[in-house]
């Protein structure tokens, strides 16, 4: 199987700093590594490498899930990428199950929204509480 950066170069043209980021990608991809931090300037190419990355992904056979902190660079991801992409809260909860229970202590009344969690990630459910005085 090809390597990332082989993959990549077949099809679009790295500059040198991005020919170094995805070898770090391919060694953390065939590493027993959880997570990959890329710390880069705004405008180095951080959709172009997450295009070529998803394709390589899915050259070996997998889907990628693409989530992003908001919903305009989920956007921007989808219209580079050619792949849905969605924000890391609506990936990560399922909220057509959200659950909501009032508490009344002291005069004051709170309410706590529990959700279940989507079944392809490793996160469990949990409580999201905000307060409402009376």
């Amino acid at each position: 199987m090809q390597t990332l950066p082989e993959f990549f170069s077949q099809k679009y043209s790295p500059n040198t700093d991005q020919a170094r980021a995805l070898e770090s990608l391919h060694d953390f991809l065939h590493s027993d590594r959880r997570c990959f931090l890329l710390k880069v300037y705004a405008g180095t190419g951080k959709i172009f490498l997450t295009k070529g990355l998803t394709q390589y992904i899915q050259h070996m056979g997998l889907s990628p899930v693409l989530l992003a902190p908001t919903w305009r660079v989920a956007r921007i991801l989808s219209e580079k990428t050619g792949l849905h992409a969605s924000t890391i809260h609506k990936g990560i909860y399922n909220l057509a199950k959200l659950d909501k229970i009032e508490i009344n202590k002291n005069d004051k009344v709170s309410y706590k929204f529990c959700y279940e969690d989507r079944p392809s990630n490793q996160i469990s459910g949990g409580c999201i509480s905000s307060m409402k005085r009376p």
